[in-house]
């Protein structure tokens, strides 16, 4: 039986790394009309995608779907785990120390690298003509294996034309390649960040374009001809076309989206306005701020994902290793840290395999045990290449069942494995552990059960060998600990946003931690207090949130469909576009104007402005419908910089396009 057949549906999809969120939204009543979550298959996201597209549309007309909106971690997780495809940077007019800067910071070995004579002054004057036959010839030698190529002119913010004619170039003569231009995704300067933008854009989209179109496949098949847009790190939305250009704007896509979905979610609650959202999620825990509209701050940084630092507009995020999934410890005076690392819970392994039940029951018994640590079978896709001798040999030890580190250690060959070294290993991606979680402390407390209970009451008996406590009172110190490490790091990045992102010293961390450790004896005669409201997003939100609050002495919003604050967030994405554009005075007879497609001078300040309008308006408008917007709005507001009011420095216009709904 069909049913939502109203026009007004959208799906939501969050694509995350633990769980694969999806929603049906109804765009009109504003309301979530169904919800489901499915677990993230890393190695086949398609087969992820279609799991939860079926679930999520069991007996609803296809036809009443209108939209699909997407957000996903799967570009940051390519760059994190270097699986971007094969990529080949051009940069035009860099100097020798320069190429060297860029090669360094991109990771690069210098052959994937070209550098040819061109590029620009900072007035947009052409310091060399653009070495074409270099350029060609460059291009004619690309290995095989190359799937992309970027390119980067030296001050192309000011004057992009050598990057526009060497696009050309490539395009007449590898029509195969996706090229990407730096000039295209930044107007900042920073021609080594720019480049490294540029990189990692065109490394993406292969995979990007890929994963889009087998979506889009997908969903064709199951009838659904609905346009298709992605969201992007900065929590705004863009068509499919966009998002396959300029894959690298996806970067954070899904915790923008659980910012923005948390936000809406909480918006529902009336007088409601600034407030701190704080997404739980298996591995991580991100903050981010939103204003009294609801929108994510924007950080001035541009995005780092693993060691590259890009100039990608993204929200402003702190994330840290603390999710349901991470790693418990208790060290030996009894103190408990939890992560950063993320490994398999006791009671999700016990699923899997029944038998390590027996194993958990005998090293309850044995009081010098106090790590409930299993090795896993050897994980799909390592390559032995990647493993030591005494790793190899640990696997091939472990087999086809779970091994714990005390029997481990009880053998020969790993008489010396300790802990510490154990979990260097599954850091590497060597081997996989199992071991005890907050997932698991939930569990023993009988706040959340999905999986084997035993296994998570077993494992927190093991633990309680350093502390004389039952494992229950150690599954409420494990929760507790949780709830201080979240509202310490809420409370630190109040401060840093308050201050600068130095101005939180490790004095000033000690001090808070402690006046946040509710087992101190002695408290500090002083309380934190967040500055506005705190909304819990993502599955393990609803078991910690709630007892943040309290710490902070804050209000607490969390609301029942918290847990899918993702999918919501793609869901109700909007369009947004914003461009800057800069007005020079290199001499005091002219001013000049610097656009998307090269400059133009003028005598008078008044008609650069007029001209920056009249040239960035339209451009604007088709970027905007390239990205999936056809119905716009184009504001600007200029800015006129001086010194003392007298110097003039530069004029700069921002425009902001919106959507407008139909």
């Amino acid at each position: 039986m069909n049913c939502f057949t109203n026009q007004t549906i959208t799906i939501g999809i969050d694509a995350g790394g633990t769980f694969t969120d999806l929603v049906l939204f109804d765009a009109k009543a504003k309301a979530v009309l169904r919800e489901t979550k499915v677990p993230t298959c890393h190695h086949d996201m398609l087969k992820t995608l279609q799991e939860g597209i079926d679930i999520i549309l069991d007996g609803v007309d296809v036809n009443a779907i209108n939209m699909v909106n997407f957000a996903t971690t799967f570009a940051t997780n390519a760059i994190v785990e270097n699986k971007m495809r094969p990529t080949h940077l051009i940069v035009i007019g860099y100097q020798d120390s320069d190429v060297e800067r860029t090669i360094e910071q991109a990771g690069l070995e210098a052959a994937q690298v070209t550098a040819i004579s061109g590029g620009h002054t900072a007035y947009g004057i052409e310091v060399a003509p653009l070495d074409e036959a270099a350029l060609t010839a460059a291009i004619a030698q690309l290995p095989a294996s190359v799937e992309a190529v970027a390119i980067s002119s030296f001050f192309s913010t000011r004057n992009p034309e050598h990057e526009l004619r060497a696009t050309q170039l490539i395009q007449n003569l590898r029509p195969d390649l996706p090229v990407s231009s730096g000039h295209k995704l930044t107007w900042q300067l920073d021609a080594i960040k720019r480049a490294t933008t540029a990189l990692l854009n065109a490394g993406l989209i292969p995979i990007i374009m890929e994963l889009i179109d087998n979506l889009m496949q997908m969903l064709r098949i199951r009838g659904i001809d609905a346009p298709l847009t992605v969201l992007r790190g900065d929590g705004t939305a863009v068509g499919e076309a966009w998002a396959k250009a300029h894959p690298v704007e996806l970067l954070l896509s899904g915790p923008a989206a659980s910012a923005v979905g948390a936000g809406f979610l909480a918006a529902q609650h009336s007088g409601v306005g600034a407030m701190w959202i704080c997404d739980i999620g298996g591995t991580t825990a991100d903050i981010i701020a939103l204003d009294d509209q609801g929108k994510p701050a924007i950080s001035k940084k541009g995005a780092v994902v693993g060691s590259h630092q890009t100039l990608v507009k993204n929200i402003d995020i702190f994330t840290f290793g603390q999710g349901g999934d991470s790693y418990v410890e208790v060290e030996e005076l009894g103190n408990i840290n939890i992560g950063p690392m993320r490994i398999q819970p006791l009671c999700v392994c016990a699923e899997q395999y029944p038998s390590i039940l027996e194993d958990l029951e005998r090293l309850e018994q044995i009081p010098k045990c106090t790590a409930p640590l299993f090795v896993l079978p050897s994980p799909t896709g390592v390559p032995e290449g990647n493993l030591n001798e005494i790793q190899q040999k640990l696997l091939e030890y472990v087999g086809n069942r779970p091994i714990s580190l005390y029997d481990l250690a009880q053998s020969r060959p790993f008489a010396h494995l300790r802990a510490k070294t154990l979990v260097s290993y599954a850091k590497s991606g060597a081997i996989t552990i199992a071991g005890f979680t907050p997932t698991d402390a939930f569990h023993v407390l009988g706040t959340f059960q999905r999986w084997n209970q035993q296994a998570s009451v077993l494992g927190s008996a093991v633990l309680c060998h350093k502390k004389a406590i039952k494992p229950i009172e150690m599954a409420q110190r494990v929760h507790q600990k949780m709830v201080q490490n979240i509202a310490s790091a809420l409370f630190r990045k109040n401060i840093s946003n308050l201050l600068n992102p130095d101005g939180v010293t490790p004095e000033m961390t000690a001090l808070i931690d402690r006046a946040l450790d509710v087992n101190e004896p002695v408290h500090p005669m002083f309380a934190l207090q967040l500055n506005s409201v705190l909304v819990g997003a993502g599955a393990p939100a609803g078991l910690v949130i709630a007892d943040v609050a309290p710490l902070l002495h804050c209000p607490c919003i969390l609301t029942e469909q918290a847990k899918v604050a993702g999918a919501i967030g793609a869901a109700v994405g909007t369009y947004s576009f914003a461009g800057l554009v800069y007005i020079f005075r290199p001499t005091d007879e002219f001013y000049r104007l610097h656009h998307p497609t090269g400059i133009m001078d003028f005598e008078n300040l008044d008609d650069a402005v007029a001209a920056g309008q009249e040239i960035m308006e339209p451009w604007l408008m088709a970027q905007a419908k390239a990205a999936g917007a056809p119905h716009v709005t184009v504001n600007m507001e200029r800015l006129d910089l001086f010194i003392n009011k007298q110097i003039y420095l530069w004029t700069e216009l921002e425009f902001t396009v919106k959507a407008v709904e139909d």
